[in-house]
């Protein structure tokens, strides 16, 4: 790669050597005195790339001449190289190694720059992954890229950094806040407050791919917890044998809600028809033929998304005598008695968490008119997603929240089918449901911006 050209060259004769020259280009420089039979030296061909010529020559003492010649291809210039970012996640780095030569590329590589192990890279694309990264953390990749002459051009990759995987306790603060969530606690969490517009809250659960809004794995953020812990509820309802509702108990004042078929069903505890033992019902596909879970058991592939839920999260599900508040008023009745809970990983939605997500300050709402029972705005109850046309008295379930039953008896609250308010009633066998759960503390989002089109993915 330089114009001085190294040789090495032996010979023999029977009479005996004593004179030798090199040159380029078939012209000899100047005869030297040799002694033995070879020799070692160095020539300077002319600059400029491409083929140089080579001549060496020894002479006897009889004066006998011997002549070889060779080329050599001269490469000063390294091949042009551009690194750019192709794609990264919590803890890996892919980069496309741009590349070219007039003598060909012959190979491109990275190092991770924590291991210092080299990786080749694709030899028709260029791309290049390091994996075993740290997650939100800058990295600086060095790559070496060959060309066909063996010239090797040693360039950097702009700094990089890993995707940060955040997690509920991440989410709260101002720098990592999305969209919609709320700078102070109401009730119990931080929540999502606004119109449909106003709130990114969007999550993929159950896949490790984007989903779509209407995909039976997209699920919406009610609020995060003091704790970190992210509340989920399924962004539309279960779907059973194409109908959008689950089949309820038949009306009976005396079942508790614990021992509902419904409450039974989504935590797998008995009476599920679809599903094994121990598997939640968090999404069913629209055929009974193509029914998933999440499974409690298996082998950790299974079971990987059941270890992300609070298995074991209090539900409360306490009797109500008194009318409809604010949200503070409902979350704290809600709660009012520690007799009435039960320990699973999925309930449903409080009627407080439909209260607050309009109530911007968290005590009253600036939209009244929809506590008080009109008609809401359909475009700001971003917490409502229920899918019309199925039936004329759909409406969405909620916790237990009776003024018409006591102890734990079967009551319960639903949003209106018309999206106009919440009220009590017993139950029905034509409300919709949509499961509603906690994560724990430590599972975290590792890219997306919470939109429908962007949600959040969770971090394996």
């Amino acid at each position: 790669h330089t114009t001085t050209v190294n040789y090495t060259v032996s010979w023999t004769d029977t009479n005996g050597t004593d004179l030798f020259c090199d040159g380029v280009e078939g012209i000899c420089d100047a005869w030297e005195a040799v002694a033995g039979t070879s020799k070692t030296g160095a020539v300077t061909v002319s600059s400029g790339d491409g083929i140089k010529w080579i001549s060496l020559w020894v002479a006897d003492k009889a004066r006998n001449i011997g002549y070889t010649s060779g080329t050599i291809t001269l490469d000063t210039t390294p091949p042009a190289v551009n690194i750019t970012e192709k794609s990264k996640t919590e803890n890996s780095i892919t980069i496309n190694i741009g590349a070219t030569d007039t003598n060909g590329i012959q190979a491109r590589y990275c190092q991770n720059p924590i291991t210092q192990v080299w990786t080749l890279a694709d030899a028709t694309t260029g791309d290049c992954t390091i994996y075993g990264l740290a997650d939100g953390t800058p990295y600086t990749i060095l790559t070496h890229t060959y060309d066909n002459s063996g010239y090797v051009q040693a360039v950097n990759a702009p700094p990089i950094t890993t995707i940060k995987k955040l997690t509920g306790s991440d989410l709260t603060k101002n720098e990592n806040r999305p969209k919609g969530l709320s700078t102070n606690v109401l009730g119990d969490m931080y929540r999502f407050v606004g119109t449909k517009g106003e709130v990114n809250n969007y999550i993929c659960f159950g896949t490790t791919s984007k989903c779509s809004e209407t995909d039976d794995y997209m699920y919406r953020i009610i609020g995060i917890t003091q704790d970190g812990q992210m509340k989920l509820i399924k962004n539309t309802s279960l779907k059973e044998a194409g109908v959008n509702l689950f089949q309820w108990d038949p009306y009976d004042s005396e079942i508790k809600w614990p021992d509902t078929m419904i409450f039974k069903r989504l935590n797998g505890l008995g009476g599920n028809t679809l599903g094994a033992s121990g598997d939640t019902n968090l999404f069913i596909n629209s055929t009974t033929s193509n029914v998933q879970y999440i499974k409690s058991s298996g082998t950790e592939e299974e079971t990987k998304w059941y270890k992300k839920i609070d298995s074991s999260h209090s539900w409360y599900f306490t009797p109500n005598n008194s009318t409809f508040g604010t949200a503070l008023e409902l979350y704290e009745d809600e709660r009012r008695n520690s007799t009435y809970k039960t320990e699973a990983a999925v309930g449903l939605m409080y009627i407080s968490d439909f209260y607050y997500s309009i109530a911007t300050d968290g005590i009253d709402s600036s939209n009244t008119t929809c506590i008080n029972g009109s008609v809401c705005d359909e475009s700001w109850l971003w917490l409502v997603n229920i899918e019309k046309g199925l039936s004329s008295d759909l409406w969405e379930a909620t916790i237990l929240r009776s003024n018409r039953f006591s102890d734990w008896t079967y009551g319960m609250a639903v949003i209106q089918g018309d999206f106009s308010h919440a009220t009590h009633m017993p139950q029905s066998s034509t409300w919709s449901i949509r499961p509603t759960f906690y994560l724990l503390p430590n599972v975290a989002i590792s890219y997306g911006s919470g939109t429908s089109t962007d949600p959040f993915i969770i971090a394996a």
